[in-house]
């Protein structure tokens, strides 16, 4: 037998054995041996049980698309942040979630929204007590992901050297609030420069003796208690 001929054998046996080993699973008899009969999840309970039915309905133990479950998922639920499947036992499949976990809250045209670190609005309802509060009073500003996620950062920014307790954001100016009732006022048009040079000023003095201080012009203004 020439090289080719064993060649085209070797590669209609490989054919056949994929074949019969993908259908396999789909036979009733094999289906019910092998299926998928448990899911456990770990690290959320927001997953409804009709959704993970729909998800591996079509699916079978040992050829699962993984990173089809993992865009399902995620395309269904804004609160899971990462997934991770494990197969340890036949029929069974592991999932571990990440959960966003909320950091502020924006009031926006009358209504609430609760957004984590990257911006993302989640859906539910969560404790908020100690959340920073968003208040956009801004017409022009539509609340997009690039919008709220500068808005986060500058929470983040600014909470390196002030509990921060209310965030206000009218027009032009953005003001925050801290939790020992200092206000910090700076323009939105190059907030940044701003910023370093309120880190600049509160290096040099003791930030407890004031109690209003405004970043939004050339020369200060500030205000001692």
């Amino acid at each position: 037998m020439n090289k080719s001929k064993k060649l085209l054998i070797i590669s209609i046996w490989i054919l056949l054995c994929a074949s019969f080993g993908y259908f396999l699973p789909k036979i009733p008899f094999f289906k019910d041996l092998v299926g998928i009969k448990v899911v456990q999840v770990v690290g959320t309970d927001k997953i409804k049980k009709k959704d993970l039915i729909d998800i591996f309905s079509h699916q079978n133990w040992f050829f699962v698309d993984e990173e089809d479950v993992k865009n399902e998922l995620l395309k269904r639920y804004k609160i899971i942040k990462k997934i991770y499947i494990k197969r340890l036992f036949v029929g069974t499949i592991n999932i571990y979630v990440v959960e966003r976990q909320p950091i502020a809250v924006i009031y926006y045209k009358g209504k609430k929204y609760t957004v984590d670190k990257d911006g993302v609005i989640l859906e539910g309802k969560f404790d908020d007590k100690n959340l920073t509060k968003i208040y956009i009073y801004s017409k022009n500003e539509k609340l997009k992901l690039n919008f709220i996620q500068k808005i986060i950062d500058l929470n983040y920014k600014l909470s390196k050297n002030f509990k921060l307790k209310k965030i206000i954001l009218n027009n032009k100016q953005i003001s925050f609030l801290t939790s020992n009732d200092k206000i910090l006022v700076f323009k939105t048009e190059n907030i940044y420069s701003q910023i370093n040079k309120m880190e600049k000023f509160i290096k040099k003095v003791n930030i407890k003796n004031y109690k209003y201080l405004n970043f939004s012009f050339d020369s200060m203004i500030i205000a001692r208690r």
